[in-house]
């Protein structure tokens, strides 16, 4: 067990070091893009033709893929004040819960999605010809595929400490913030 446990972890950290690269990547890219874009647009009042395209092509990757990174980082959206407000035994056995629905979720999304990707592949863009559609849903799958072994990875590493710690320094933070405040 112990060894699934390490190349789960091991696989989690390669690929959100890939994900990490591909979200800074086209975030450069998309800056650069708009900028240029902008330029030639009112400067030299000559429009790039396929720069929306490309940017939302783009954007549906960081998206997607940068949701599988907030998963690495325990930084999704969830109900925190109801969590720590439960005891770490409970806590833990709350978050795994979580992360199973979650974990069925995103096999639904893999599938689903990889059904679009499917359907969408003999399609091109229109002032991409050389692209196909399907890569802009392709991105889903992805990035679901990515989520899951996140969230399998978390529920592997979750330890009552490990909670125990994370939602007292929550509440310690928020009495800074209230003192603060006053």
């Amino acid at each position: 067990m112990r060894i699934i446990k390490t190349k789960i972890e091991v696989i989690s950290v390669f690929l959100n070091k890939i994900a990490t690269a591909i979200t800074v990547f086209l975030m450069a890219f998309l800056c650069v893009l708009i900028f240029v874009s902008v330029f030639w647009r009112f400067v030299l009042n000559n429009p790039i033709v396929w720069q929306y395209e490309t940017t939302l092509l783009c954007l549906s990757w960081v998206v997607y893929i940068g949701m599988s990174m907030t998963f690495k980082s325990k930084e999704h959206m969830s109900l925190t004040f109801v969590t720590n407000a439960l005891k770490p035994k409970v806590r833990v056995v709350w978050l795994n819960v979580i992360d199973f629905v979650c974990i069925i979720f995103l096999i639904i999304g893999v599938i689903a999605g990889t059904s679009v990707v499917k359907s969408t592949w003999s399609n091109y863009y229109l002032t991409l010809p050389f692209i196909r559609k399907s890569i802009f849903y392709l991105a889903f799958p992805i990035g679901c595929s990515i989520s899951i072994i996140h969230l399998i990875n978390n529920i592997f590493t979750r330890d009552v400490a490990s909670v125990a710690i994370r939602g007292s320094d929550e509440v310690e933070q928020l009495k800074k913030i209230s003192k603060e405040e006053e």
